[in-house]
């Protein structure tokens, strides 16, 4: 089994390599690790992106038996003879191949022109603003910030916009809007809301005329004002929550 990078950035640098730790746990669990050769194709010149934890991780790959072949820059894969070769000639033989493409931002960015060809955004590497639009902000994989494209990454970059207390205040909001979106898609209140949506086209608001006392008192004897002052009545009464601390 052969897993090749294709090209940087990718997405989450870490996790082409726990793929290939993970397939020789599923081997060797299955009892065929000793018949399966895993290779590590990759055009970084280690394992990881960060030096400290690829020389670690390069020598945890020694132990499982995982070969690494660093600064493979990928020409073609001839699927025929189910090989991949790099520009420089090399050709690595393959009968399992998981191939990991070059991350790219999103076509509607690219076609929008709000991006470079490859749908990266320029931005600023120090407030992350948007260099070509006003009151713009870029975060995540969608940045041409030279990090790397991780959901830790977007995280982290979330700290230059707000605070963490203003976070933790925004995903609090979040989850109380969900909440009450839950409340408003049950079924008595969707019923609700789709009788009290009616109520405009049922209604004669052009032909309605000012009330006064003897005429209200009047018009009391109507059934259906009766029952509608006694709904007015009720939720007017739960209103008196909004004060309730």
């Amino acid at each position: 089994m052969v897993l090749n990078v294709v090209e940087v950035p990718y997405k989450c640098p870490i996790a082409p390599l726990e793929f290939v730790f993970m397939a020789d746990w599923f081997f060797t669990v299955s009892g065929v690790r000793d018949k399966v050769e895993i290779e590590f194709v990759t055009p970084l010149d280690n394992v990881f992106t960060k030096p400290v934890a690829a020389k670690a991780l390069a020598q945890v790959a020694v132990q499982k038996k995982i070969k690494v072949t660093p600064y493979f820059d990928l020409a073609q894969v001839n699927a025929k003879e189910k090989t991949i070769e790099s520009h420089k000639g090399q050709t690595i033989g393959y009968d399992l191949l998981v191939a990991i493409p070059p991350n790219m931002g999103d076509h509607v960015l690219i076609d929008s022109e709000v991006s470079d060809p490859i749908g990266f955004v320029a931005t600023n590497n120090a407030t992350l603003q948007a260099e070509k639009f006003d009151r713009v902000y870029v975060i995540g994989d969608t940045t041409n910030v030279p990090t790397s494209k991780a959901g830790s990454v977007a995280h982290y970059m979330a700290y230059t916009l707000y605070s963490p207390e203003q976070l933790q205040q925004i995903g609090d909001g979040l989850v109380r809007l969900t909440g009450v979106l839950h409340k408003l898609v049950a079924p008595e209140a969707l019923d609700l809301l789709d009788k009290a949506a009616d109520l405009p086209a049922s209604a004669d608001v052009a032909g309605a005329k000012p009330v006064g006392l003897f005429r209200l008192i009047g018009a009391l004897s109507d059934p259906k004002l009766k029952a509608g002052m006694g709904v007015a009545l009720e939720l007017t009464r739960g209103l008196a929550a909004l004060r309730e601390p």
